[in-house]
């Protein structure tokens, strides 16, 4: 299978706590293809969402955890899974990203899916339990 992980920078992961550097490292275990995707390397050609992705090694050293092979354009319809791993801010980039895999048929399995990283706000959704929360106030002004 082919895995594309859309995530952060490689050189910038700490691979002794990032849940997505275990991810990658299980996925290559088992024999799959791990993908590297930087969000401003993704795209739309009409209909198709497309993208120049980085082949990945994942290796147990945590030291030198990936070792990064060539670079290459693919159409995302032809790939099995893909993770969107990158780290906050929820930004304009962020959120033209998640528009453009919309486009994605539904063959492809997407974790977590565009639509609900757009409508679910991390910081509001505890909020939808308030039998669970303390008494809370979310406001513009001070």
């Amino acid at each position: 299978m082919k895995f594309v992980f859309i995530m952060d920078p490689l050189d910038e992961v700490k691979a002794h706590k990032d849940t997505s550097y275990y991810l990658m490292l299980a996925a290559h275990q088992y024999n799959h293809t791990v993908l590297h995707l930087d969000q401003g390397d993704l795209y739309l050609q009409h209909d198709r969402v497309m993208a120049t992705v980085t082949i990945v090694d994942v290796h147990e050293n945590h030291d030198q955890p990936f070792t990064e092979h060539d670079k290459q354009q693919i159409n995302l319809a032809d790939v099995d899974v893909i993770f969107i791993r990158t780290d906050p801010p929820f930004d304009r980039r962020y959120f033209y990203t998640t528009l453009i895999l919309d486009y994605l048929p539904a063959t492809v399995r997407i974790i977590n899916r565009p639509q609900t990283l757009r409508d679910w706000n991390e910081k509001l959704a505890a909020l939808y339990f308030p039998e669970y929360t303390p008494p809370t106030l979310i406001s513009n002004s001070i």
